[in-house]
């Protein structure tokens, strides 16, 4: 339970002597999840879930930072410092931190080699469903063309959104995770999976099974074809045979689109 006759500083030199049990967790830190959730937080977590993964944390890997910490700061300080650490725990709760990470790092990169000239706007930024140097810088250099800030921040936020769309809202967070399956579905979706994908597996021949793997692993019908040594129609050919074989397996045991999902990320196991 928040303790509000208890203040951070004296919270946190309490946990860095080892006496974790001294003192009840300050109701301000709390308040500062409260306040980060309000203003910043597109996140499924709580005040509580925030603050206890700032513990974990600190308590795992950052102690010799807590130590600095309490030495440089003032109690207002301090607030301010952990704010900061409690909104970077909120943005990576987010649905697309990964992707959000990834591009702030390759617009950070960009600025520092320097942008290209203004051209056209590629059309994607992923090749392969990742990132494309390339492309990224290409679009950044359009975007500062057209009046975005050259900054990370800026230039991250505008190509998220002009390429990714807007971040869905906390209630469509919420929506979809009541959505979720629940453990027991999960297995049996998976124990249905690993059948599916035996059938798949023994249903398709030598050639199948390398076109199968290249597929899933991003190839285009051009990589198949000249992995192949054969036409691109040929290798379309072959493909289509490989998407029936899997169509086929799934009507008849009878199994969802996600089930054969499960199927596919099995095979290579099967």
């Amino acid at each position: 339970m928040p303790n509000d006759h208890c203040d951070i500083r004296a919270f946190f030199a309490a946990l860095v002597s080892g006496n974790h049990a001294a003192r009840g967790i300050p109701a301000k830190l709390t308040r500062l999840a409260e306040y980060v959730l309000r203003y910043d937080g597109l996140t499924r977590a709580t005040a509580d879930d925030l603050v206890a993964e700032l513990l974990r944390r600190l308590l795992e890997n950052d102690m010799r930072l807590l130590r600095n910490d309490l030495a440089r700061f003032t109690e207002a300080d301090l607030e301010r410092v952990l704010r900061f650490r409690l909104r970077q725990i909120a943005l990576e709760d987010r649905p697309r931190w990964p992707l959000v990470r990834a591009l702030r790092g390759q617009v950070r990169a960009v600025l520092a080699a320097g942008l290209p000239g203004p051209g056209a706007l590629p059309a994607s930024l992923e090749q392969h469903f990742r990132l494309e140097p390339g492309a990224v810088a290409k679009a950044a250099a359009h975007f500062v063309a057209q009046g975005t800030p050259a900054t990370v921040d800026s230039l991250s936020s505008k190509l998220l959104y002009h390429y990714f769309g807007a971040e869905p809202s906390v209630d469509g967070i919420r929506e979809t995770a009541s959505q979720a399956p629940g453990p027991d579905e999960l297995v049996q979706r998976h124990i249905d999976g690993r059948a599916a994908a035996a059938e798949v597996w023994r249903d398709l021949d030598e050639r199948q099974r390398h076109v199968l793997a290249l597929t899933c692993a991003g190839h285009s019908l051009t990589d198949v074809a000249n992995d192949n040594g054969v036409a691109v129609s040929t290798a379309f050919a072959w493909r289509a045979a490989v998407l029936g074989v899997v169509t086929s397996v799934a009507r008849r045991l009878g199994v969802d689109h996600d089930t054969m999902a499960v199927a596919i990320e099995t095979l290579p196991a099967a």
